[in-house]
């Protein structure tokens, strides 16, 4: 799975021998992220969609507006489960979406610049975030809260995360 960087924004998937080539944004894709199952891409743009596509087809299968922000999606990842993810957004706000329902299920505020990157543990629990001032945050999802406050006063550079 790729994106490209020119006008031509779209999803690549190669099944056997062919390659499908989907245009799916009016704007750069910006984060991409393969369902659990390895059957599905999500993939999320700076013109505010984030959409769910077929990898064996290159079907785009839904596509989907925040309206709640007024930048891009800067990044996106699912969650180990598969049933939700976490996109990023140039207003610093990471949101939890409900994948069923196509709805957010919660927002996690705090980051003061665009998120960078977002992970998920590998047990679902815990969320890390990084944004451009230079901050990982660490939210545990069952309590929709931070973590701990000493490890977000380093400053570090993080240009991804895998937790």
């Amino acid at each position: 799975v790729s994106t490209q960087s020119t006008g031509s924004s779209g999803i690549n998937a190669e099944y056997g021998k062919q390659w499908y080539q989907r245009r799916v944004r009016d704007g750069p894709v910006t984060g991409l992220s393969l369902h659990p199952t390895g059957d599905y891409v999500l993939s999320c743009s700076s013109d505010q969609h984030w959409g769910f596509s077929d990898i064996n087809t290159g079907k785009l299968l839904c596509k989907v507006a925040d309206q709640s922000v007024s930048h891009g999606l800067t990044c996106c990842q699912f969650h180990p489960d598969g049933l939700i993810f976490g996109t990023g957004t140039s207003d610093s706000l990471v949101k939890i979406w409900d994948f069923k329902e196509q709805k957010s299920a919660a927002n996690f505020p705090g980051h003061s610049g665009p998120i960078s990157a977002i992970a998920f543990s590998e047990n679902g629990y815990y969320l890390a975030t990084s944004a451009d001032d230079e901050v990982v945050k660490l939210w545990d999802l069952r309590k929709t809260e931070e973590l701990q406050d000493d490890i977000t006063r380093r400053q570090v550079h993080c240009p991804g995360l895998d937790i």
